[in-house]
């Protein structure tokens, strides 16, 4: 078939005017709060990332993949402070084309958030609108979708769970979230578990798990597996089997018995920063916008610009001074934040809590007077890491693990053992060793009991010992 070049460069032209022209009705249409366009943290096989549109609007953050990956290298970070930037750079392949459908599907969101504005607005009502527009089925596909068989392996089941999971077609049947959307790091966990059981198959020399194989017999094997083969930490197996055990209980078998999968216990040792040690990573300089980090993942470079980097600084040092979760700490808006108190309802439990803004906090809310910092996870725990190092964090400090299910010590560098957990678990240690009484912490943090919350915090004996004492001076004795 001859192609005609002067009707193809025709079409091509309008092509272009057709994206311009929606780009311009897009950022015409958001006056306030506009859909971001980020990288998700999964890389794929093929070295590509998804990409992942954001928006915000009255305290509910909307996530959508609209089914586009690229290469780190034609990503263009600035798109979401410069209006004539797109997400996509003019080099890559299709461009033109995903540019167009990513401002499109943007417009929707904000679109369907306009016209359903209700208390009962949730992520998973937008999710499953804008996959009515964008991922229906075509007609002739459908004959096959309604004669495929039910998956038959763990695996394809899985898959499949993770995929509802991600459009918001499986909800929640449980717990006072019931009926409302997983979280990401549910989603994120689903597929680490899924990768280590393809792994096992590879290992085993297996092509199928079927579901009557998910049994005692692969738990020993599949625990072998972890601790003997890839020196997992007692944590992370633990994580697995929990995630298996939740599977099961969706999947098409009664012969599934859960007692067979043990969830091994352990204790944390997960490290809380000092209030010293938090003012150190506030006053790491950062200004020079010109420079750059760049981070090694396998055979990937991700680069970080300083900019970035001071944004996941203030982001990590708010979450020092609130004691949020980071998927609540990532989800939190300005909104929320009103007459000296951060008022939040928890992803995880759907417990809604209170904090007071310490003087301390008010700075970095008053920097981000339109919109907090937000960061996938990935980034941000990259990003917090090296920042910390800047920071000066490189003391020595001895680290327990349980991997290949022993008991092991190391020494490390402080900063590397700097994780998304370590904003929540430093404040409610610091307010615990500042004399605050339990139960205000709790108040805070959303801690139900207070055995939960001792195990929680990082204190000492003789951090103990010493509050024990000043509470002697109080009282007089």
């Amino acid at each position: 078939m001859s192609v005609n070049l002067s009707e193809f460069a025709c079409f091509w032209r309008k092509v272009s005017v057709n994206l311009s022209e929606g780009f311009t009705s897009f950022t015409n249409a958001i006056t306030m709060t506009k859909p971001k366009f980020y990288l998700d943290a999964n890389i794929g096989a093929d070295g590509k990332f998804p990409i992942l549109i954001s928006y915000s609007y009255n305290g509910l953050r909307i996530r959508y993949f609209p089914g586009i990956s690229i290469k780190e290298k034609f990503y263009q970070p600035e798109c979401n402070k410069k209006d004539k930037t797109k997400p996509i750079r003019a080099t890559a392949p299709y461009a033109v084309i995903h540019n167009q459908r990513l401002f499109d599907i943007a417009l929707s969101m904000v679109t369907i958030v306009n016209n359903n504005k209700t208390a009962e607005l949730t992520r998973a009502f937008v999710v499953g609108e804008l996959d009515k527009l964008y991922k229906t089925i075509p007609e002739v596909e459908q004959n096959k979708v309604a004669i495929k068989q039910p998956e038959t392996t763990f695996t394809g089941f899985l898959e499949n769970l993770i995929e509802e999971t991600r459009s918001g077609k499986r909800l929640l049947k449980k717990g006072k979230n019931k009926g409302g959307a997983y979280s990401d790091s549910t989603i994120r966990n689903y597929e680490k578990t899924l990768k280590a059981i393809k792994r096992y198959l590879v290992y085993a020399k297996k092509r199928h798990l079927t579901f009557d194989q998910i049994n005692a017999v692969f738990y020993n094997k599949f625990r072998g597996f972890c601790f003997k083969v890839e020196n997992k930490e007692v944590s992370t197996f633990s994580g697995f089997i929990k995630d298996i055990k939740t599977v099961m209980s969706e999947a098409p078998t009664m012969a599934f018995n859960p007692n067979d999968f043990i969830c091994p216990t352990y204790e944390t040792d997960d490290i809380a920063l000092t209030l010293d040690q938090i003012e150190m990573i506030a006053r790491c300089d950062l200004s020079d916008y010109s420079k750059t980090f760049r981070y090694k993942q396998g055979a990937h470079i991700l680069a970080y610009s300083y900019e970035e980097l001071d944004r996941i600084r203030d982001e990590f040092i708010i979450g020092c001074y609130s004691g949020l979760r980071f998927s609540d700490l990532n989800s939190l808006t300005i909104e929320r934040v009103e007459e000296g108190f951060i008022r939040v309802k928890q992803i995880k439990t759907g417990e809604r809590v209170t904090i007071p803004v310490m003087d301390r906090l008010k700075p970095y809310i008053l920097k981000y007077s339109n919109e907090l910092p937000s960061t996938p996870y990935f980034r941000f725990l990259t990003g917090a890491k090296e920042v910390a190092r800047l920071a000066g964090l490189i003391n020595l400090i001895e680290v327990r693990n349980n991997k290949g299910n022993q008991v092991n010590l190391e020494m490390l560098e402080l900063w590397t053992q700097i994780g998304t957990h370590t904003c929540r678990r430093s404040y409610a240690t610091n307010m615990f060793k500042a004399g605050v009484p339990t139960l205000l912490i709790m108040g805070a943090t959303g801690h139900t009991t207070e055995k939960s919350f001792l195990k929680y915090i990082k204190a000492t004996n003789e951090d103990k010992a010493r509050l024990l004492a000043d509470q002697y001076l109080k009282l007089n004795l």
